[in-house]
């Protein structure tokens, strides 16, 4: 499978109608020619995570949990120590990254293997090929899917492939725990792929009993009982207390992960189950002038992965780059069935050059469009709309995006373009602004009431 990085053959033609189409961000230039990155003799990680031995595939996901979040991921706020004791048994995956910053387009990524701008449109998931749960399906598994989050309702999509697309509208993540305890407890005979989703640490945030240690509880400013679905502020103070709610949310949806760990190891899934834990992107906090989650930053599209194998020889954290579209084609390999064709993603167990690039998508939103490229150290990021322009980052020494680097490192920052336009072609700039918004005015026809409450709950709709 090739990485993204190489799919320039692919689209090139496309790619040089759309650099036409957009010159004024690049100027007129040859297309240039980028270094491959170096060779490297990478380990086939398949070989310390078997099939033999393991019948069941199961993953866990998060809603907006960025990966620095967490203990294992650099967090020095106690918010996860059920993640942080869970990932000292697991392959822990340092540079992984969600293809977009928003739920739908996420989980596009994840479930087709592909860029989403090529299987998301008007409000629905249209892949063009197999998608994971078709592939696990098809490998003898019985497939199911517990989700909460209003944007996964199952007339959108993203239940195709599952036997048992288990949709909970408004309820707690505890219920979730209950009825992933209850859909195990039903089939226990059968080998089974299972992807349960919690919406916390999702916003609104609000404060918890059990997270009463992560919050000052002398704080009695803007938004102590809780933020609403949209909310800003220039505030230190305030500010600093929103961020503390999110850690309390944190440490919540980690609370569900132990109990949902608990019912897994009553049930004896603890010994032959491959578990992967992820979330479907990060969140921001004012890093680059907004909250929630819109952007292209570090803060929105890095998210945690930790893979856990019953006979994991050699526990450690990995340095591999891992994009979410390469969730299909991974687990394809692992059960060793092959993926669609011409997928985007790419077995990121097994051995062989490392890849060179990962490609973010926004397009959900109608106040911004664009797209990010991170290869090695260097992230580029091309903003579509409301302006175009671009900026380069070095994340060795700048991991928090704050300085534009294209003055002093004009190549890396051609040759990322290039790359990009290569990647994405024509066809990928124009989907994301064919797209109806998720923050567009007004519910989406055909919605059910309690479906559209819920969106607007979280944000997704706005009332005008």
């Amino acid at each position: 499978m090739q990485p993204v990085s190489r799919r320039c053959p692919r689209r090139a033609r496309s790619a040089i109608i759309l650099a036409a189409l957009l010159a004024g961000t690049q100027g007129c230039r040859e297309a240039l020619d980028p270094s491959p990155p170096p060779k490297s003799a990478a380990e086939d990680l398949r070989l310390e995570l078997p099939r033999a031995g393991v019948r069941n595939v199961m993953v866990i996901s998060f809603d907006a949990l960025r990966a620095d979040g967490l203990g294992l991921y650099g967090s020095l706020r106690p918010t996860s120590p059920n993640l942080d004791a869970f990932g000292a048994r697991c392959l822990v995956f340092d540079r992984a990254y969600s293809a977009a910053p928003v739920t739908v387009t996420s989980f596009a990524a994840a479930l087709s293997g592909e860029l989403p701008f090529d299987v998301y449109a008007d409000w629905k998931f249209e892949p063009r090929h197999a998608t994971l749960g078709e592939v696990m399906r098809r490998a003898g598994f019985r497939t199911a899917a517990v989700f909460n989050n209003a944007q996964l309702t199952p007339e959108r999509g993203f239940g195709r492939g599952f036997d048992d697309y288990v949709f909970h509208a408004s309820v707690s993540d505890q219920r979730v725990v209950d009825s992933t305890a209850a859909w195990l407890g039903e089939h226990d005979e059968e080998p089974f792929f299972l992807w349960t989703h919690f919406i916390k640490p999702h916003g609104p945030y609000t404060p918890k009993r059990m997270s009463r240690h992560l919050v000052d509880q002398d704080y009695d400013g803007e938004y102590a009982a809780g933020t609403p679905r949209v909310f800003d502020t220039d505030d230190p103070a305030v500010a600093r207390h929103i961020r503390q709610l999110y850690d309390g949310e944190i440490f919540y949806a980690d609370t569900m992960f132990g109990r949902l760990l608990d019912v897994l190891r009553e049930r004896g899934r603890l010994n032959d189950t491959l578990i992967l834990i992820t979330a479907d992107h990060g969140e921001e906090f004012k890093e680059h002038g907004a909250y929630q989650h819109v952007h292209l930053y570090e803060e929105t599209l890095r998210v945690p992965l930790l893979m856990y194998h019953p006979h994991l020889s050699r526990p450690r954290h990995v340095e591999r780059l891992y994009s979410n579209v390469d969730l299909l084609p991974t687990l394809a390999a692992w059960v060793g069935v092959d993926p669609p064709p011409g997928l985007d993603g790419r077995d990121v167990l097994g051995p062989g050059e490392e890849p060179g690039a990962v490609v973010g998508v926004a397009m959900t939103d109608l106040a911004y469009r664009g797209f990010s490229m991170t290869r090695g150290d260097g992230k580029l990021i091309l903003d579509l709309h409301p302006r175009v322009r671009r900026s380069m980052h070095l994340l060795d020494v700048d991991p928090g995006e704050q300085v534009d680097r294209r003055g002093s490192h004009g190549e890396l920052t051609d040759a990322l373009t290039e790359e990009l336009w290569g990647a994405i072609g024509a066809t990928g700039a124009r989907g994301v602004f064919r797209l109806r918004s998720a923050n567009a005015s007004g519910p989406p026809p055909g919605r059910a009431d309690a479906v559209i409450e819920e969106l607007r709950a979280l944000g997704y709709l706005s009332d005008d």
